[in-house]
Order: structure tokens, then sequence, then C-alpha cells
């Protein structure tokens, strides 16, 4: 895998687009980059973080099915999770957890879609576990948050550095072994975290922050696709640097007799959950 591939945004369907606009761009501090009828993007200056479009009325996705888990905007400064984490009271109580590798608070938006807002930690304060960042959810104290020098400024949304830090993704076979074996075997990634047979992270860098992560505590064993008139994930969107990458993965894609689809220089691929990934260079 192209060792400098980074994240594009996770694209949802919403019930109720003005809604979920207002909410992603005022509770969530992200700006308005695009918008079209039926379809908005979302993020930071230069890094679109979501696309949402409208399916009118549409239920929240069932947990039991594939799709996603979360998306994490990755902050640049503690500093700045703190202030999100004051600015957003007025909407709820962000569940706030130490992950030993970053420190997170996630939120839930109108349609059952889970934000994690995080911070990455310094590496000298990562805990390891058999030569891999140790997959840890301790609680975080909110005093300790709020403490920090800078907390108490006003929040200005999204702050301009904010990157696509992980996405999660509910896989449906048991042990994600089929999951662990597409990601690696067949695309390239390595796998930088595991807890058990209900876990896995993997990642295509130098670093050992994962970029992918998965898990099946949410429907094990269950197939089933989900319905196609509920809020959910579409697809999760991943970016290149180079054109000559997407060739590559086709020749690692048509190897294994995996489909996959190429239109206008993305390259479309499900997983064996079903989950859609989308390549572009």
């Amino acid at each position: 895998m192209d060792k400098n591939l980074t994240l594009g945004p996770v694209e949802l369907t919403v019930a109720d687009l003005a809604r979920s606009v207002a909410y992603y761009t005022e509770a969530i501090g992200m700006r308005l980059l695009e918008s079209d009828t039926g379809r908005v993007t979302v993020g930071v200056p230069g890094r679109p973080l979501a696309v949402l479009r409208e399916n009118p009325g549409a239920a929240p996705a069932p947990p039991s099915g594939p799709g996603l888990s979360h998306f994490a905007p990755a902050l640049p400064a503690r500093a700045d999770l703190a202030r999100f984490v004051r600015h957003y009271a007025r909407w709820g109580d962000p569940r706030l957890i130490d992950h030993t590798v970053a420190q997170s608070a996630y939120v839930e938006d109108p349609d059952g879609h889970t934000v994690e807002l995080t911070c990455h930690r310094p590496r000298e304060e990562w805990r390891w576990q058999d030569g891999r960042p140790a997959a840890v959810a301790d609680p975080l104290s909110e005093d300790l948050l709020l403490g920090e020098e800078g907390a108490d400024e006003p929040y200005r949304g999204l702050p301009d550095g904010t990157t696509m830090g992980h996405v999660q993704l509910k896989a449906t076979d048991a042990g994600l072994t089929a999951t662990r074996s597409f990601y690696c075997d067949v695309l390239g990634f390595r796998v930088v975290a595991t807890l058990g047979g209900s876990f896995l992270g993997v990642g295509a860098g130098e670093d050992d922050r994962a970029q992918l992560v998965f898990t099946n505590r949410f429907g094990p064993g269950n197939p089933r696709p989900v319905a196609g008139e509920t809020a959910g994930l579409i697809a999760a969107g991943l970016v290149f640097s180079g054109t000559a990458e997407t060739g590559a993965l086709l020749g690692r894609l048509s190897a294994a007799h995996h489909p996959y689809r190429i239109e206008a220089g993305v390259l479309s691929v499900r997983d064996p959950s079903g989950n859609l990934l989308r390549f572009a260079a």
C-alpha cells in the first residue's frame, strides 16, 4: 500500500440535510465546503471530512449491519479538543476516552452517525503490547481536559490543521479473519493494532497509528446489508499520493480475482462485509 496514503471524506446518507448541515457546522464546527441539490460537503479548508446526501425521512442504520462505526477528525492540539468539549456542552455531553495513542470526545449526529473528535498523543506516552500500540479505552477526566491551557478560549470551529485521523468500520466476519486477509493480503495494509478477534487496526504509513479500524462487536456473523431507507455509510474515501498507486492496486485486486469498478480515475471496491471504499489519486 502507498505509504503516503491519506484518508478522504466519509460519504453518509442523512434524513434531513438542513438539520445535518446545522449540526456539523454549528455543533461540530466544520465549514460548508460545497453544496448541491441533496448533497453537501463539510470539513475544513482543503480537507473535506464528510459528504452528506439526503435520503428524506431515513431511519438510523441498524447497529447489527456493516457500515460506519465512527469517523475521527484529528485536531492539531489538545487545547483544540478541550475547547470543543466546552463548546459542545449546549448540545450534550461528549463521551471522553483516553486511547493512549490519542484522547477523544465521542458525539452523535442527528442520524446516529458517531463522530470521534480526537487529538493524537506523543509517541512517548503510548502504551505497548506485543510490539504494537495497546488497544485501550480508559475514561478521560473532563476536569483534566478542561484544565488544559487555552481551554477557556472561544471555540472558533475545527482548526485548519484538522485531518481525518481514522475511520472505523463495522465488519461482519467472526474473528475478523476475512477482513484481515482482504485489507492486508490484497490491499496491502499492515496490522498495527488488535484486540482478540473483535478489533483490528491497519495502517499504510511508517508510524504505528491505525488509519482504518474494524470491529465486529456490533454484529458478528451477520452479513445482511443495511436496508436502503436508513441513514448510513455510502463509502469511505482514501487518497493515493499519485496515479501510479491506482494501477498497483488494480494489479493486486485482479490477481486476487476481487471485483472492483473504476470510473473517472476513482477505484471502488467492497470489502468482505460490503463496506464500499473509494480510492482516488
